[in-house]
């Protein structure tokens, strides 16, 4: 290789510094905001993973399967001889708390068991004279059944069917075949005639309620959850173990929508040996090192500038931020997490611009000692 033609590599290496050093030390950068300077109200929150909440904390208490309710049919039967004249056995309906059998007139059953209500209508039938010493049995031929339909990230969704003692959550929900992969962790009780109305994004309290006019209340303490109480109720699944709350029961004809999470994808590109858009995987934290792990690392070895642009509902420009590669493999805090819809750009420097140069001189080299 001449004298001359060293002479020029040099000179444009050194051109090509000089306009790297103009380029990349001004303009977009000196409006971006370093990462540790970020502003709380624009740092990503930590996603929640549905698959991982401990379910049991939406059942109600353990109820026994034969506990009477209202709207119950029950058969009651009476022994009191061996003659079958002397038996009666009849189909009763459970109405305002009571079953109405004939000669002893109405017997509180709500709230007992089969053989409890056997004690107290043996009881009742002795107090009134009707029978001395009679032999009682209570079935619980039909019971009533709360219809509760669960649709959105559930395995199946349909239309349930559980008695009123044990209508909740965890039932519902298991019922349906559990939380499907994609599902979010907000849960939204709908009662019977609900109307839908707005609603509010972002983290909220463990139970918020929507009240009649279609504003949502939303308190750390627990809620009176009644179809009275409140038309629509948002249960927030991450936030059941921070805060004390009472999961509502569920009356029949309650739908159960549960959230589907579907996040915008991050785009990824500048110097990244394989620049595109990336999904974050349902239910995880992505953060600014994983995206260039998912883009295959960088493409440069000295590059150390990403921005990080980011947007915000009701916020019409998006705001750039600056991270540091080197920093963000040393510190945490400088690693932000990434939210939906976020771009991470590698940027050139000088540094990654005489690095090219050279690698174009030594190639320019070669090819002529070749």
């Amino acid at each position: 290789m001449s004298l001359n033609s060293r002479h020029n590599l040099t000179a444009a290496a050194v051109l090509m510094v000089s306009w790297g050093t103009l380029l990349f030390g001004s303009g977009c950068a000196s409006s971006a905001v370093l990462v540790r300077n970020m502003p709380p109200e624009w740092r990503a929150q930590p996603v929640s993973n549905a698959q991982t909440v401990a379910l049991s904390k939406l059942a109600s208490a353990t109820i026994p399967q034969d506990l009477i309710a209202e709207g119950d049919i029950v058969t009651v039967e009476i022994t009191v001889g061996l003659r079958k004249e002397d038996n009666a056995s009849v189909v009763l309906r459970v109405k305002d708390g009571a079953v109405d059998p004939p000669n002893i007139g109405p017997v509180q059953v709500v709230g007992l068991t089969t053989q409890e209500a056997e004690g107290v209508i043996r009881t009742a039938a002795i107090q009134q004279d009707v029978y001395k010493n009679p032999s009682v049995t209570v079935d619980l031929t039909r019971p009533k059944l709360n219809r509760i339909t669960v649709t959105g990230a559930v395995n199946t969704p349909k239309t349930v069917e559980l008695r009123p003692g044990n209508s909740d959550l965890l039932q519902a929900i298991t019922a349906a075949g559990g939380l499907a992969k994609e599902a979010g962790t907000i849960v939204e009780i709908q009662h019977p005639g609900y109307q839908p109305g707005s609603t509010a994004g972002g983290r909220m309290p463990a139970i918020a309620e929507n009240t009649a006019d279609g504003v949502i209340s939303a308190s750390g303490e627990s809620v009176a959850a009644t179809p009275t109480a409140a038309k629509s109720i948002k249960v927030d699944l991450a936030s059941l173990g921070e805060q004390k709350v009472s999961i509502p029961t569920l009356a029949d004809g309650t739908v159960i929508w549960v959230e589907k999470q579907d996040p915008l994808p991050v785009k990824v590109d500048g110097l990244v040996r394989h620049p595109g858009h990336y999904p974050i995987p349902v239910g995880e934290n992505l953060t600014v090192l994983d995206a260039i792990s998912l883009a295959q690392g960088m493409s440069s070895q000295v590059a150390d500038k990403i921005f990080v642009i980011r947007r915000r509902p009701g916020v019409a420009e998006p705001q750039l931020f600056q991270v540091s590669y080197s920093r963000a493999k040393r510190v945490g805090s400088e690693n932000i997490l990434l939210q939906p819809g976020d771009i991470v750009a590698v940027e050139q420097t000088p540094a990654t611009v005489v690095l090219d140069v050279l690698k174009m001189a030594t190639f320019g080299i070669q090819g002529r000692l070749f």
